[in-house]
């Protein structure tokens, strides 16, 4: 063992903040129970894996996967540069999914044995890694690459507490070092390089963990800086080894490095008892969840725990490392999954406005609006942040927060922002108005199957469960499969006090019904759970009749995106899609360019068509603002002036146009994506025609598919499988997304909404949308079907209504916006339908004053 004076000196060190860490990759293959992917040649062996998945993309088939491993099985650190520079062009270049690959590897790693992981932060010092997971993340602590040099040296200086990733982290693929390229691109780069150094002048380096990887490039430089500067410096650098690597290790070892090989045991399980020895006597700070960035008191804080902020059990600290992967980036619309463009969701988000529900008619809503607090000036009514929904709740004596929106308009991304908001600020607490040590967890009602509604508290524990990671691939990034409930955190986080429990989208509940059960659920469990807070988000139209989450809750209605913000948004969204439509354009160029295109699409909706009618709120939807960026990309810096072609247009851009390359090589032609769209259709009806089913499993989805793909011509190169065609759509066009494991359902409801309306007009489906009149489910379609219909269609809508005048009179406002949406060439059936003798006298009444302020030459 180590001699006691030589730790006595290391110890002195390490309470002097004179010790940084080097984490290698033993540590993260003790912490996850050595998981193959958390050592470099398990990662790059699944990277061989994945090309071989890809063969038909990639051309790597068996052959090449065969010669690969035996290079990986016989090489040294060389050989392995060589696979992985390999592996990394095919994964990275040829199809683009290396972020997928990562996520789907590297991206699950848990902490098993986390151990290890919290005598590295008992210690307190400076951590840098070598690895690209996210096991070390911890309260306060921001992982940053050596691609950002100032936000390392502000480290380095002591300006910010972080940890340093000197070979890339996962999330950031652009950073990741694989093979020879990249190698040689950060050993090149003065930055990295000065890291190192400015590290090895100041400070003691303690090197755990990191095995072999002394003797990879990157750290080749490095040595031969030290053996030319080190010699005389009077303080030693360390690696820690067992005794069996200490005497294997000692040949290769130089003494003008003056790095010391410092015995800690037999093996590595000795490790996170050594290193808590070498941790200075003072109070411990609070270790945060293993790979978690949530906050806790800063190192050395005192005072007693509360039970709101209680140490987090390992099923907790697990899923606040999983919630924070979840949220902390955004996938723009339009990429599809395989070529989809990820963005940290700070830089990506344009936060949304929101203002109290006070002018709402109470009653029917069912909540309570902050005018009718003692304390709801104007100002506070309206211009809300989404972080000051609970101070503002709180002073209406509320626990909960209701979130109304239109579809798209941003509330799950809202929820998205709040919980990477308490992962991150230093103190959530204070910032937000929420209780000491709030945990969030964000449930997707969505996934709510009819048989969970009458145990809600299941539901949660089945949404909460950790994936597999044998599963990550099946649905793309975000497709995760559930294991037992009994690794779910939620019996933990029932225990504990101050939960933010967020219920996004009650809406997607199944039915009305359920819906209603639902509300009261979360209205019951919120008056059971006095220290903890609740928000729910929903649209306007499956928060009607009885759906009422009682008087607990203030009501907040998401605000349209001002000027300043579709500004902000336009700018940002060609900022991004830019430099990846033009990948070989200098960066002045690209900058000129997305500056043009973000002109002149916020010129064109300054113009009269986007500022008048249904169509000016489009700009004002996030979802419908990117669809209008999407649309003018490909109309050559056009736009369409009317709601329905507008989606129309976008279908067509995600079918036909967009990737088109990408289509053309699968052999689909211009025809043959005109009928995919009828296929897509057809998907959207059969999905629609169940309420609230927004997915299905994947087999369900494909047999409507192939149902479809049977009656069409052979020659539209669409072929019979349907299963190729979903996953076609979904990883191609992305008009199709997963949704949970196996299932997949359109990206988002209104593309369902649109496609089926399309069906609907295609295949004169006029009386059966009659039929669906009073179902607030089906309104949307009705309106978008009445849109595009030509005047038969009309006239067999009208006429199947005709015979159901207790509807239109019950429903005589949305009767006026079908016309409204109609454009009055529609209104000539309905005229027609009044001069017909023998209908039902309250139908005439109720037409007459839907075509009040509708004037037509026939009437």
């Amino acid at each position: 063992m180590s001699s006691p004076e030589t730790l006595s000196k290391l110890r002195q060190r390490i309470l002097n903040q004179q010790v940084v860490v080097v984490v290698g990759a033993g540590v993260s293959m003790q912490a996850t129970g050595r998981h193959a992917c958390a050592s470099w040649k398990g990662l790059i062996e699944s990277g061989i894996q994945w090309c071989e998945d890809r063969r038909a993309a990639s051309g790597c088939d068996a052959e090449w996967g065969r010669r690969k491993r035996a290079s990986l099985a016989s090489g040294g650190a060389r050989e392995f540069l060589g696979v992985a520079n390999e592996v990394a062009g095919v994964i990275g270049e040829a199809s683009g999914e290396l972020l997928e690959w990562l996520k789907g590897t590297v991206g699950l790693l848990e902490a098993r044995h986390p151990e290890i992981l919290r005598s590295l932060h008992a210690m307190g010092c400076q951590l840098v890694t070598t690895n690209y997971d996210a096991l070390l993340d911890h309260d306060g602590l921001r992982p940053v690459t050596w691609q950002n040099p100032s936000l390392v040296f502000g480290i380095l200086r002591g300006d910010q507490r972080g940890i340093i990733h000197l070979h890339g982290r996962w999330d950031e693929p652009e950073s990741v070092v694989l093979g020879f390229a990249s190698y040689g691109k950060v050993r090149d780069e003065e930055h990295p390089k000065s890291v190192l150094r400015s590290l090895a002048m100041m400070k003691t380096l303690l090197f755990v963990g990191c095995g072999e990887g002394l003797s990879d490039p990157n750290f080749a430089t490095f040595r031969e800086w030290l053996r030319e500067v080190n010699a005389s410096n009077e303080s030693p650098h360390y690696r820690l080894c067992t005794q069996e690597e200490k005497a294997r290790w000692a040949r290769e070892h130089d003494p003008r490095e003056r790095i010391e090989l410092l015995e800690y045991g037999d093996g590595f399980e000795d490790l996170p008892g050594f290193l808590m020895s070498l941790a200075p006597d003072r109070a411990p700070a609070p270790v945060m969840p293993t790979g978690s960035s949530m906050s806790l008191p800063a190192s050395g804080a005192t005072g007693r725990t509360s039970d709101a902020a209680a140490p987090h059990t390992e099923s907790i600290r697990g899923y606040v490392r999983r919630l924070d992967d979840q949220v902390r980036r955004l996938s723009l619309v339009g990429f599809g999954v395989r070529h989809a463009v990820y963005l940290p969701i700070e830089r990506a988000y344009v936060p949304l406005r929101l203002e109290s529900a006070g002018s709402f008619d109470l009653r029917d809503i069912g909540g309570r609006g902050l005018a009718e607090s003692k304390a709801s000036p104007e100002s506070e009514r309206r211009d809300i942040d989404v972080g000051q929904v609970f101070a503002l709740a709180a002073k209406a004596d509320a626990r909960g927060v209701l979130i109304l929106g239109d579809p798209g308009a941003g509330k799950t991304t809202a929820v998205r922002q709040l919980c990477r908001t308490i992962l991150t600020d230093p103190d959530p607490a204070a910032t937000l108005t929420l209780p000491q040590g709030v945990v969030p967890v964000l449930l997707r009602l969505r996934d709510m199957s009819p048989g969970q509604i009458g145990e809600p508290w299941k539901f949660v524990d089945a949404a909460l469960c950790p994936p597999r990671p044998e599963d990550a691939h099946d649905g793309g990034p975000g497709g995760v499969v559930a294991v037992t409930p009994g690794d779910s955190p939620g019996p933990d986080l029932r225990r504990r006090k101050g939960v933010l429990w967020i219920f996004d989208g009650l809406d997607e509940v199944v039915d009305e019904g359920s819906r209603v059960r639902m509300a009261a659920w979360i209205a019951k469990v919120a008056g059971e759970r006095p220290d903890d807070r609740f928000l729910v988000t929903c649209r306007y139209a499956g928060y009607q009749g009885e759906v009422s989450l009682g008087p607990d809750f203030a009501v907040f209605k998401v605000q349209p995106l001002n000027t300043a913000q579709v500004r902000d948004f336009v700018q940002r969204w060609h900022d991004v899609v830019c430099p990846r439509l033009n990948p070989n354009a200098a960066e002045a160029d690209i900058t000129r360019i997305a500056r043009q295109k973000s002109e002149s699409l916020l010129a064109i909706l300054a113009t009269e068509p986007y500022r008048v009618g249904a169509v000016r709120h489009l700009p004002a939807n996030p979802l419908l603002l990117t669809i209008l960026c999407l649309v003018h990309h490909d109309e050559r810096d056009q736009l369409p002036d009317l709601r329905a072609t507008v989606y129309e247009k976008c279908v067509d851009v995600l079918v036909n146009e967009w990737r088109k390359e990408l289509l053309e090589k699968q052999g689909i032609t211009k025809a043959g994506a005109e009928a995919a769209i009828h296929v897509l259709a057809a998907i959207a009806w059969w999905l629609h025609s169940e309420d609230q089913r927004t997915a299905d499993a994947l087999p369900a989805v494909a047999k409507v598919a192939a149902g479809k793909l049977a009656g069409l011509s052979e020659a539209r190169g669409l072929g019979r499988d349907g299963e190729a065609f979903v996953r076609q759509m979904r990883d191609l066009s992305g008009i199709l997304a997963p949704d949970g494991p196996g299932r997949c359902g359109f990206l988002h409801l209104t593309f369902q909404e649109f496609l089926a309306a399309h069906h609907a007009v295609h295949e004169n489906q006029a009386a059966k949308l009659a039929e669906r009149l009073g179902s607030t489910w089906w309104r949307e379609v009705i309106l978008l079907a009445m849109a595009r219909g030509h005047e038969g269609f009309a006239t067999q809508f009208f006429t199947a209504l005709a015979g159901r005048p207790g509807v239109v009179v019950e429903h005589e406002d949305f009767v006026r916006k079908v016309v409204g949406e109609a454009q009055y060439k529609m209104v000539t059936p309905m005229v027609e339908l009044l001069r017909t003798p023998g209908r039902d006298r309250r139908l005439p009444l109720a037409l007459l004053r839907v075509l009040r302020g509708h004037p037509s030459p026939d009437f």
